[in-house]
């Protein structure tokens, strides 16, 4: 079984119910792993066991607004463990996809960013847009009907960051999943706004 390992705050309930109705029969497993439920086993030690295991095939770290301000004390925690989780896929040579919610800006830097994913929470048309997306990442099926998904590459270019990574999104105004800071940063170019993506 082809799986993805899914990095998130438990508090972002609509988040990993948006995300895990894409996951619903297309063949791919998520793997959702919350510390509270781990019982006695040392939680370092499953994370990295799933994340390097080769049944996982990429980090999909899904930013929401309780990853950056929870309801309750656990905001360093879950910060700590968020970043612990990519750098464990990173030393293992995994993939590590940010998905965050179109005009979100969500304070929380993802060094060494593969794909960046923006999308519209309970628009069902991404629900089709991600499973065609990944069936053909991740499970290398490709639809007779539709054409390949294509991103495009994009880099920050504010020298002290520098990060380059594929953007999944028709948008003209963004954040830098590494830095955070707004791309374009010409003045004025907010007017160009959010254009969701279309499968041509």
């Amino acid at each position: 079984m082809v799986r993805v390992f899914i990095s998130l705050s438990q508090h972002d309930h609509d988040v990993k119910n948006f995300f895990s109705d894409i996951f619903t029969d297309i063949g791919l497993q998520a793997k959702y792993m919350e510390l509270e439920a781990l019982d006695s086993r040392y939680a370092g030690a499953d994370l990295m066991h799933y994340i390097r295991s080769d049944d996982t095939v990429a980090l999909l770290l899904l930013l929401g607004k309780n990853l950056q301000s929870p309801p309750s004390l656990t905001h360093r925690y879950t910060h700590n463990w968020v970043i612990f989780e990519a750098g464990l896929a990173a030393g293992a040579g995994k993939p590590i996809w940010v998905f965050e919610a179109s005009g979100d800006n969500i304070k929380l830097p993802v060094p060494l960013v593969t794909d960046y994913a923006q999308y519209v929470l309970g628009d069902t048309f991404y629900h089709g847009y991600f499973r065609q997306l990944f069936r053909e990442r991740f499970m290398y099926e490709y639809s007779p009907i539709a054409p390949p998904n294509r991103a495009r590459v994009e880099w920050c270019p504010y020298e002290t960051c520098n990060a380059t990574y594929r953007f999944w999104s028709n948008s003209r105004v963004w954040r830098c999943p590494v830095c955070r800071r707004r791309i374009p940063s010409s003045p004025g170019s907010d007017k160009d706004g959010f254009f969701p993506i279309t499968i041509p």
